[in-house]
């Protein structure tokens, strides 16, 4: 058996782990009547009004990243317009498949264009997934250090400063020492020049993308609100953030189990009962399908009214 196969049958073991875990969880602790009597007395439009326009915000955030991005690697010709419908659609989806990957989408619907280069476009979406996840990771630790709960959070923050610290400093001796041996890594070398002499546009896509995951710790904020779960700002961002991690490295497509069990542990941890804990859980768990929902919504009239293709 290769390294591949062996790393895979881990991943999807651990994932399955982690599911039946969750799912134990639900069946034991989860206090579904009186969370649902809570959710059934939600204040819906609140939640839809909060929940659409923090998506739609958050979409229109990301297409202007992916067009810095592109921008970076020369291609100007791609219209606002058309960057928009690949990234509704794809992000629409990430939320019902592993690692959120449904963002390679918006690549292969532009290469069909013939106009971007496949290479050129996950290498962009690389570095797009490599800024959010420090970002995300950064506003983690600032929000968990100065939150309610400064006990373990901590020690927490401290972790995950180390392990980026470690992160940066082997990529940079990999690049450093072995950049000349391998064709690949000298490849991504000469990519990352390119995008290093252009510091204006990387400052852009970085303040970009804190606005983005702005747009989506609003959405939370407005969803638990609407179940009368009400968060000071510190708490709703580290809560966001630090789920979404959770979420990415669970490998369980979806999320289902992790998400509800992650949101209900935190949110009781913060002080509210079990059940306003499971409550939001649920509420949140909604406002994930709203982006599937409003996704679906923007492809079908695209389909409908015929607007133009994203392969013109």
């Amino acid at each position: 058996m290769n390294f591949s196969k062996l790393k895979t049958r881990l991943i999807i073991f651990v994932a399955v782990v982690i599911f039946i875990a969750c799912v134990a969880y639900l069946f034991r602790e989860f206090q579904w009547r009186d969370a649902f009597e809570i959710v059934l007395q939600a204040n819906v439009l609140v939640f839809l009004i909060g929940s659409i326009i923090s998506i739609i915000s958050f979409w229109v955030f990301r297409t202007l990243r992916w067009s810095v991005m592109l921008n970076i690697f020369g291609y100007h010709h791609y219209s606002f317009q058309t960057l928009y419908v690949a990234t509704a659609y794809s992000l629409g989806l990430s939320m019902v498949m592993p690692l959120q990957s449904g963002e390679i989408l918006k690549v292969e619907m532009l290469k069909k264009s013939g106009k971007l280069s496949r290479s050129d476009g996950y290498f962009a979406l690389a570095i797009e997934r490599l800024i959010d996840i420090i970002i995300v990771a950064l506003i983690t630790m600032i929000c968990i250090s100065l939150s309610t709960f400064k006990g373990e959070a901590v020690s927490s923050a401290l972790i995950v400063i180390a392990i980026l610290l470690v992160s940066f400093l082997l990529s940079y001796l990999v690049f450093h020492f072995f950049a000349d041996q391998f064709q690949v890594i000298k490849e991504i070398k000469s990519r990352l020049n390119v995008m290093f002499q252009n510091p204006y546009l990387m400052l852009k896509s970085v303040l970009l993308t804190v606005m983005a995951w702005s747009c989506v710790i609003l959405g939370w904020w407005t969803t638990l609100w609407s179940v009368e779960i009400l968060l000071n700002p510190i708490d709703v961002a580290g809560l966001t953030t630090g789920m979404t991690l959770v979420n990415v490295v669970s490998f369980i497509p979806g999320s289902v189990g992790v998400s509800e069990v992650g949101i209900s542990v935190w949110l009781n941890y913060l002080g509210f009962d079990l059940a306003s804990a499971n409550a939001g859980a649920l509420m949140l768990r909604a406002y994930g399908l709203m982006l599937l929902v409003v996704g679906v919504m923007h492809w079908f009239i695209i389909r409908c009214f015929v607007l133009p293709k994203v392969d013109d």
